[in-house]
């Protein structure tokens, strides 16, 4: 005599299938909310704040400090010493923040080249297990020309 009930692996084993493209979409929109966070998340400073920090003059300051990390950075990946590297550039990132705003409105071309280098940092040095020195200090270099760049075109 069959049974016409189903089992309750098989109840299990549907329950999973229904919720996987769920769970899928939710880890999908979860990496590109961190990756591009909407902007009321993504500004933490005040109104008059952001206006400071895209002013040229506040630029010129901050624009060698953040080359001074990247050397840093730079340094450190070159010795295999991962961890100061690691801290270098979130003091950079740290920086960065407080005059992304503005770079980006008065350069959309030196921003994407810096979003780029940021980018063969963090999967280079940031979120992996196993850091890359070749990918690592392509992407440094890449931040730090954007930089020079920005710095000769637009804060002339």
């Amino acid at each position: 005599m069959a049974n016409s009930k189903p089992s309750r692996e098989n109840y299990t084993q549907r329950i999973v299938l229904l919720l996987l493209p769920v769970v899928g979409v939710i880890v999908l929109r979860g990496i590109t909310f961190l990756r591009h966070p909407p902007q009321s998340v993504k500004s933490t400073t005040s109104a008059s704040e952001q206006v400071m920090v895209a002013d040229p003059d506040q630029q010129k300051e901050v624009i060698p400090q953040l080359k001074k990390h990247l050397t840093g950075a730079t340094e450190a990946v070159n010795s295999g010493n991962y961890t100061e590297a690691k801290n270098e550039y979130n003091e950079f990132y740290q920086k960065w923040t407080k005059i992304e705003e503005g770079f980006r409105e008065r350069s959309r071309e030196n921003y994407d080249e810096m979003e780029k280098g940021m980018d063969q940092v963090k999967s280079g040095l940031i979120n992996t297990a196993t850091p890359s020195k070749d990918g690592t200090l392509s992407g440094l270099q890449q931040l730090i020309r954007a930089l020079d760049d920005y710095s000769s075109k637009v804060l002339k």
